[in-house]
This record gives structure tokens, C-alpha cells and sequence, in this order.
């Protein structure tokens, strides 16, 4: 028969350790400043006896539940599939662990009365000490209910939230497709539309000014028949796009699209119709989700590095829910140059 189990406090704990009870509780609660060899002697103990410390104590003493609720925020149903996201809750993940965080994943329903429905449930139950919200096309209505019930939020996406105190992580958008441009400049390729996505709302001018500024730097006059707006990366409407858009100007010799899916799909619709790639039309995806070096060509694209903004956003959030002065994060984006482009002949 199995021995039964001892029944540990913090104080049996502390003995066994030969520390004081407050430098256990330190150690288990990751907080104050402790010898690291204390530190040792304190977990090596936890371990042997198989002390795991009440979590709803803990909370009830700190006010705190240890969860971090976790939001994705997007009109399309299946918002879910796109994979930039895995690579993002990756960084969530690892940076949680280090502060032994649990994640809770809410789901968005299609219909508004069950969205706000379920903004109302998280701020009602109190089972997360804070949100990280990723996509950017929450309403603001939302983000306003959330900071006047003091519950602390970071955005995953650049958005514009006014005078309320929500802080967001992103990519420098205007620097990456700057960098897109410039790079297509030195092909000899002029010619450059810009395929803007309108789920990217909070971010088109900032893409928009990244266009301009490198053409500026060669001097090239901007044309706005060059900027098209999408609403879809699906393959059908990206054919009628394609038929209807850009077939109609003349001499276009490079695109840069909104994201890789859409970039993929593009691909596929100019090349059936016998148009080459990167010969006759040179493509730069966005985002550089882990598929996109496996397109044919493997795509030239605007790495976003997506593990540490899910890293980034739980930083910023534990900052805000220790009542830490906090910021907007802006990581840098990188230009990841592959088979999609090459010099104009």
C-alpha cells in the first residue's frame, strides 16, 4: 500500500529547508530577493516532499488567480486557421511557463450578441488576472469595458485605443514594407503594386507611407492605381481580382500582397494564365509563416517575428498587472528574400 501523503504548510516546509517561512513563500511566489542557494534548498525540498502550494489560497491572499485569458478577435470564421497564430501562442506559452502562468483560450463567436455576451462573462467571472487580445478588430466599446472594469489588457496588432490605458505589440509594418519596396527597386522593378488587405485596418497607412517612402528615394512618381484593397485571400476572389485589377495595368512587374496566403494564391492564379514568376511578375508575401520557404517559388516575404511577439505581449501584460509603467512594443521587421523575386530582364 502506498504511504500516504504528508500534509505540508509553509511553516513544516521552511523547517525541513532550515529557512524562515517568509523566504518560502517568497521563493514559491517568485517575488523579493532570496540567495540562490536558499532558493535551491527551498524547491529541492518542494520536491522531495511533493509540496504543490493551495493555488485558491494563494489567490484569495493575492488577490490574483495566476491566469492569463488569452482572445482571437476576427470576422473571419475560420480565424483561427491561419498560421501565423500558432507560431504567436508559442511565445505566449514560453514565456507563461517561466512565471507559471495558466493560459485560457476564449473563443469568438460569429454573431455580435455572443461576442458581447462573452466580454460581459470575463469580466463577470474573474478568472484571469489580465487578456491578451490578438487581432486588432475588437471594438473599442470592448476595450473600453474591459479598462473601466480595471482589467488589464495587451493587443497582439497595431491599434489605434485612444485615451485608454491598453498597450499594443507589433511589427514595424511600415519598415518592412519599405524594406519589400527598396528591394524590388534594386531588380530594376518600378512597376510595383501594393495588394492592401482591409482586415489590416489599423495598419494600412503605415504600409502605405513604407510604399511612398522608398519610392521617394528614387525618385518615382506614387500612382495611386497601384494600391488595390482586398477583402479576401481565397483563391476565387483573388482570380477576380487579378482579372479585373491587375491585368488592367500596363507594365506591372512586381506585387507585394498583404500576407503569404494571399501571396500563395496570387502565385498560383498569375501562373496559370502563363504569366511567370519571378521572370514577368516578381511577388513579396508578409508575415513568413513557416510554409511560405515550401511555395513554388519559395516565397520572398516580410518576416514578422511572430514567437516573440506572443513572448513580448506577456511581458507587457504582467508589467500592466503589477501596476508597471508600460508601452507600445514595435519589433523590427526583416526582409526574407527567396525565389519569388529576381532581376528584371
Amino acid at each position: 500500500m502506498a504511504d500516504k501523503q504528508k500534509h505540508h504548510t509553509l511553516e513544516s516546509i521552511a523547517k525541513l529547508a532550515g529557512v524562515s517561512r517568509s523566504t518560502v513563500s517568497r521563493v514559491i511566489n517568485n517575488k523579493g530577493n532570496v540567495s540562490e542557494k536558499a532558493r535551491k534548498k527551498v524547491l529541492s525540498v518542494i520536491k522531495k516532499e511533493k509540496y504543490y502550494p493551495n493555488a485558491s489560497a494563494r489567490s484569495l491572499a493575492s488577490r490574483k488567480t495566476n491566469n492569463i485569458g488569452i482572445i482571437f478577435w476576427g470576422h473571419d470564421p475560420e480565424f483561427l486557421s491561419n498560421p501565423i497564430y500558432y507560431e504567436i501562442l508559442q511565445g505566449i506559452q514560453r514565456e507563461s511557463l517561466k512565471h507559471d502562468l495558466n493560459l485560457v483560450l476564449y473563443t469568438t463567436h460569429k454573431e455580435e450578441e455572443k461576442r458581447q455576451e462573452l466580454c460581459y462573462k470575463i469580466i463577470g467571472q474573474k478568472n484571469v488576472d489580465g487578456l491578451i487580445v490578438i487581432g486588432s478588430l475588437m471594438y473599442f466599446d470592448y476595450l473600453k469595458l474591459f479598462a473601466n472594469n480595471d482589467l488589464p489588457v495587451v493587443i497582439i496588432g497595431k491599434r489605434d485605443t485612444k485615451n485608454l490605458d491598453i498597450p499594443y505589440v507589433c511589427t514595424d509594418y511600415e519598415d518592412g514594407i519599405y524594406k519589400a519596396t527598396r528591394h524590388l527597386l534594386s531588380l530594376g522593378r518600378k512597376e510595383i503594386v501594393l495588394l492592401q488587405s482591409t482586415v489590416d485596418y489599423y495598419f494600412l497607412e503605415d504600409k502605405l507611407r513604407g510604399y511612398k517612402r522608398a519610392l521617394e528615394e528614387k525618385n518615382i512618381k506614387f500612382n495611386s492605381d497601384y494600391i488595390i484593397e482586398v477583402t479576401s485571400n481565397n483563391e476565387d476572389y483573388v482570380e477576380k481580382i487579378v482579372r479585373n485589377h491587375i491585368l488592367t495595368i500596363k507594365n506591372i512587374n512586381a506585387i507585394i500582397c498583404a500576407n503569404d496566403i494571399l501571396a500563395q494564391n496570387l502565385i498560383k492564379v498569375i501562373t496559370s494564365q502563363g504569366i511567370a514568376v519571378p521572370d514577368n511578375i516578381s511577388v513579396i508575401g508578409f508575415n513568413d509563416i513557416n510554409t511560405a520557404r515550401y511555395f513554388n517559388p519559395p516565397l520572398t516575404t516580410v518576416k514578422q517575428n511572430k514567437i516573440k511577439l506572443g513572448i513580448n505581449a506577456v511581458r507587457t501584460l504582467l508589467r500592466k498587472i503589477n501596476g508597471e509603467e508600460t508601452g507600445n512594443v514595435v519589433l523590427d521587421a526583416e526582409l526574407v528574400v527567396r525565389g519569388s523575386t529576381a532581376p528584371l530582364k
